[in-house]
C-alpha cells in the first residue's frame, strides 16, 4: 500500500514538474504558442532542420540579398536559442518532478511515521490501562488463587511470584508464565503455545453477614485452640487435675461469643470438637490426618468447588472446611487436604506418624488459628 501511494505520487509530481518546465520554457521566450505550426520540429533537442534553415535564407535573400548571410545566421541562432529553452525548460521540468516527488515522498513518510508513533504510543497505554484493570484477586478454572500487583503475579501453588511483560513493539500484548492474554479485563484468558487456555474469575465478594459469621467463628475456634494448649501443657508437666479440668471444659465446648445468634451458635456447637491439632479419619476414603486451620465456609476457588462437588455436600459450600495434613500411612508424604466439617470425624485412636529422626514432626501453620505444631508418633 506504501509503495502504491509513493508511486501515485510521483506520478503526480512528475506531472506537476512537467508543468514547471513548460513554464520555464514560456519564460524563455519559446512558447509553442508563439511558434507558427511548421517551425514546431525546432522544438527537438537537435535544433532546426537544415530545410527549415534554408527556406528562411532563401525569402531573405529574395528580399535583400546583402541580409542573406545575416538572416541565416539570425534563424540559425533562433533555433539555437530555441533548443537551449527547450533543454532548459525539459530539465527544469524533470528537476521539478523530482523534487516535487522527493518532498512528496518524504511528506507521507513522515505521515506513515506520526500514524505508525501515534498507533504504537496508543498500544502502550491500553497495556498499562489494561495491566491497572488485571490487579487484585482472581481464580483460574483450575483451583488457582492469582494475586495481581504491579507487574508481579503471585500464585497459589507456590511457585512464587511470575513477571507480567508488556510486548510493548508488538501486537503481541501481555505475556505471563508462557502464556499469551487473549482475553478482556472483565475475563482475562491466557493462551498457551499448545493451544490450551486457563480463564480467570473474580472471586464471589464477602456479604457483610459473612464477614460477621467469620468473626464470630474465628473468635470461637480461638477458644478452643486455647482450651487446647493449656491441656496438652497441663498433661506435659504432669498437672492432672488441671489437665482434668480442662478436658471436661474442651467436651463442653467453649463459650459461646457474645452478640452470636441462635443460629450462629448451633453451627458453633456443631463443630466443638474440632480445632487445631484434632486428629481425625475422613468419613468417606477413610485417611488419618490432623487439622491445621479452620475456615468458616469453603473458600477454595469455584473450579474446585465444581471439581469437588462442595455444592453436593450435605450441608452445602456454607458449612465450616479444615485445612488438614495427611498421614504419610495412608497417602504420600507431604499431602494436604481441605475437607468439609461433615467429613470429619475425630477420634483418639488416630495419631499423625512421619519417619522423622528426632521421632517427631513440626509443622509451620500460616493461618492465625494456628501455631508451630508438634506431636509424637503413637
Amino acid at each position: 500500500g506504501r509503495a502504491l501511494l509513493d508511486f501515485t505520487c510521483g506520478q503526480i509530481a512528475m506531472e506537476f514538474g512537467a508543468a514547471v518546465g513548460l513554464g520555464s520554457m514560456i519564460a524563455a521566450g519559446a512558447s509553442p504558442c508563439m511558434v507558427p505550426a511548421r517551425r514546431l520540429p525546432a522544438c527537438s533537442l537537435g535544433g532546426a532542420p537544415r530545410r527549415l534553415r534554408a527556406r528562411h535564407a532563401t525569402a531573405a535573400s529574395r528580399r535583400s540579398p546583402g541580409m542573406r548571410g545575416a538572416v541565416a545566421d539570425g534563424i540559425s541562432l533562433d533555433a539555437r536559442v530555441y533548443s537551449t529553452s527547450a533543454r532548459t525548460g525539459l530539465a527544469s521540468g524533470f528537476g521539478g518532478a523530482l523534487v516535487a516527488s522527493v518532498a512528496c515522498t518524504g511528506s507521507f513518510a513522515a505521515v506513515v511515521r506520526r500514524q505508525r508513533s501515534g498507533v504504537r504510543t496508543k498500544f502502550k497505554v491500553a497495556l498499562r490501562s489494561l495491566l491497572d484493570d488485571l490487579q487484585g484477586v482472581w481464580e483460574d478454572d483450575v483451583g488457582n488463587e492469582i494475586s495481581i500487583s504491579g507487574s508481579q503475579a503471585m500464585f497459589s501453588d507456590g511457585s512464587g511470584a511470575w513477571p507480567i511483560e508488556r510486548e510493548d513493539n508488538s501486537d503481541d500484548g501481555l505475556r505471563l508464565r508462557g502464556t499469551l492474554f487473549i482475553g478482556t479485563a472483565e475475563g482475562p484468558k491466557w493462551q498457551f503455545p499448545n493451544g490450551l487456555s486457563r480463564s480467570w474469575v473474580r472471586p464471589s465478594p464477602v456479604a457483610p453477614e459473612d464477614t460477621e459469621w467469620k468473626q464470630i467463628f474465628q473468635q470461637y475456634k480461638g477458644e478452643l485452640l486455647g482450651i487446647r494448649r493449656k491441656l496438652w501443657a497441663s498433661i506435659t508437666t504432669e498437672e492432672f487435675s488441671e489437665a482434668a479440668t480442662l478436658l471436661d471444659a474442651w467436651d463442653q465446648g467453649a463459650a459461646m461469643p457474645l452478640g452470636s445468634s441462635l443460629e450462629q451458635q448451633a453451627r458453633l456447637a456443631a463443630g466443638r470438637g474440632l480445632a487445631t491439632g484434632v486428629c481425625f479419619v475422613h468419613r468417606v476414603f477413610q485417611y488419618r490426618g490432623v487439622v491445621v486451620a479452620c475456615e468458616p465456609w469453603c473458600t477454595a476457588t469455584a473450579a474446585w468447588r465444581q471439581t469437588m462437588g462442595a455444592a453436593n455436600l450435605s450441608r452445602g459450600e456454607t458449612q465450616p472446611f479444615h485445612h488438614c495434613i495427611v498421614d504419610d500411612r495412608d497417602r504420600p508424604p507431604g499431602q494436604t487436604t481441605f475437607v468439609s466439617e461433615e467429613n470429619i470425624v475425630p477420634t483418639d485412636e488416630a495419631r499423625v506418624r512421619s519417619a522423622t529422626a528426632a521421632g517427631r514432626r513440626e509443622v509451620q501453620v500460616g493461618h492465625q488459628l494456628g501455631r508451630t505444631l508438634t506431636w509424637l508418633p503413637r
